[in-house]
């Protein structure tokens, strides 16, 4: 048993190369031709002319390993009518051979569950969206479309400021980017931060923060707002050792345009500072 892989046509022009197909009659030998889609006709004529049978089995996969995989499965005698029935588009490969007979038993991604539906999914930013990871893993076509971008506000911090930071707190992964892109900004690094607890919500956040040498000291077990400074709270309490004169210094960097919750939550007991 042995596959051979050929050339659909030529380098320097969409013609068919001079192939020997006197020289591919083992009927044991699985033959794969790439980029031969416009030349289904005349590659399956060539073998049955040079005496291949034309019931050997055939198939052409376009856009083969993708989510917008088609297949179409035949034989020598009719795989380009078949082909030109349900109108398959390059790129795609030829394969003849018995291995095409597999094909019903090895299939697997034709059967995944959104197999052949097609969405598209809004997304804020350059980062891939995790609606669209989800979707293609069940075997879904998706396309992203951007409807909102991302930007951080630039700042510029003191040594003297940050040292005077008692906890930072983190609630996504974008504002642990564009706080450490201010402090570089700044001239100085994570070691001007060794003075602050770190609080995050997400294991997101939290494996961002750790990107830039950081690890978080707090991570609460409810991820809302309001559980979060409950929790917080409690931190801080052991942090000052229930000392009621000493209120955390807290820098929390947000968007422009969050909700001001977890913000008033906060400063029922420590100094809140929104970046």
């Amino acid at each position: 048993t042995s596959f051979r892989v050929i050339t659909g046509h030529k380098r320097d022009s969409h013609e068919m190369p001079d192939l020997d197909f006197s020289g591919m009659m083992d009927p044991s030998e699985t033959l794969v031709f790439l980029m031969g889609l416009s030349k289904v006709r005349q590659i399956a004529e060539g073998l049955i002319a040079a005496g291949r049978d034309k019931e050997t089995p055939a198939a052409v996969i376009s856009h083969a390993t993708t989510e917008a995989q088609s297949v179409c499965s035949g034989t020598l005698s009719d795989i380009a009518d078949r082909v030109e029935r349900k109108g398959l588009t390059s790129p795609a490969l030829i394969v003849v051979g018995d291995v095409v007979t597999l094909r019903e038993s090895l299939r697997f991604y034709e059967d995944k569950p959104l197999w052949g539906f097609k969405y598209l999914v809004a997304k804020i930013g350059q980062e891939p969206s995790r609606l669209t990871a989800m979707l293609r893993e069940k075997g879904a076509q998706v396309r992203e479309c951007r409807v909102g971008e991302i930007m951080g506000i630039p700042a510029k911090y003191s040594r003297t400021e940050l040292e005077n930071v008692d906890i930072l707190i983190f609630t996504s992964a974008n504002a642990v980017t564009y706080f450490m892109r201010n402090v570089f900004a700044s001239g100085l690094d994570a070691r001007a931060l060794s003075h602050a607890k770190a609080a995050v919500i997400g294991q997101k956040t939290q494996q961002k923060l750790k990107e830039y040498g950081i690890c978080a000291d707090f991570i609460p077990e409810h991820a809302n707002s309001k559980a979060f400074a409950k929790e917080l709270k409690g931190y801080v309490e052991q942090m000052f050792q229930g000392n009621p004169f000493k209120r955390a210094k807290v820098w929390y960097p947000m968007a422009k345009n969050a909700k001001e919750q977890l913000v008033d939550e906060l400063l029922e007991f420590c100094d809140c500072g929104r970046l």
